[in-house]
Order: C-alpha cells, then structure tokens, then sequence
C-alpha cells in the first residue's frame, strides 16, 4: 500500500469525531496501558507516532476514509 500524505492524514484524523479516532487507535492497538487517560492531543499524536514506526500509516489512512464516509 502507498504511504499516504501525513499531513492530509493527520488532518482528516483529526476532523473525524473522538468516538471514531479512539475506535481507531483501538482497532490498530496503537495506545498503551494508561494513555487513554491523556489529553487527546498529547495521546493521539502518541497513537499516529506508533502506527508510523509500525509502518501502518496505510492501513490507518483506509480506516480514516471509511469512517469519513
């Protein structure tokens, strides 16, 4: 799969809603123990850095455009 473009990516995680970027995140197992307690900011840029080492920025950008539609 074509990586996607990070920043349109980042963006549109972003405009989906909390309920559809945690649903996310969990699908993809990309929160530990205890960060679900963070601010959103601080715990999703944690989320979208772990899907980024584990080369799946693809797969995230799949699930982002089916939540969007």
């Amino acid at each position: 799969m074509v990586e996607p473009d990070l920043r349109d990516l980042i963006h549109r995680f972003w405009l989906l809603s909390s309920s559809q970027r945690r649903e996310i995140a969990q699908r993809f197992d990309l929160l530990e123990e205890g960060e679900i307690r963070l601010l959103e900011p601080e715990r999703y840029r944690r989320a979208l850095a772990r899907a980024g080492s584990r080369k799946i920025l693809g797969e995230l950008a799949a699930a982002v455009a089916t939540m969007e539609n």
